[in-house]
């Protein structure tokens, strides 16, 4: 037997001043961007999403347009370009939710589903799993 049993793993430990995350910590969103609510963010995704790739250019360069609206417009124009539409699809659902789907269970022919009672019956151990009792003298 090994006198250290993780002495195996030494060879892939980290070396001295080796970081475990070199590309280090993601950024964080811009502090101008944390004051926006959930609505105005989705009126402003809303209301480009009607916008051809020409009206986002030059609606995103005009002097009075806000970080939201600049970033939000870059996003939609890029993923318009490269017919990129599940991350459209992606950041809609972040913003105003997912659609919710219907789901209905029908037996047969479209009749109404039906489970027997029989099925959800409690499982009672058998005799052979309970301990023995051991004999009075």
């Amino acid at each position: 037997m090994r006198e250290n049993p993780a002495e195996h793993l030494k060879p892939y430990q980290f070396k001295p001043g080796q970081s475990g995350n070199p590309t280090g910590r993601p950024p964080e969103a811009p502090a101008e961007l944390k004051n926006y609510t959930k609505k105005e963010i989705a009126e402003v995704m809303c209301r480009m999403m009607k916008m051809t790739v020409d009206e986002l250019v030059r609606f995103s360069k005009r002097p009075e347009a806000t970080a939201l609206e600049m970033i939000i417009a870059s996003v939609i124009r890029e993923c318009m370009k490269k017919g990129d539409f599940h991350t459209l699809d992606k950041m809609l659902e972040r913003v105003i939710g997912k659609v919710p789907q219907k789901t209905e269970l029908t037996g047969n022919e479209g009749e109404p589903f039906f489970i027997p009672p029989a099925v959800f019956a409690p499982v009672r151990p058998s005799k052979a799993a309970e301990p023995e009792k051991p004999n009075d003298p």
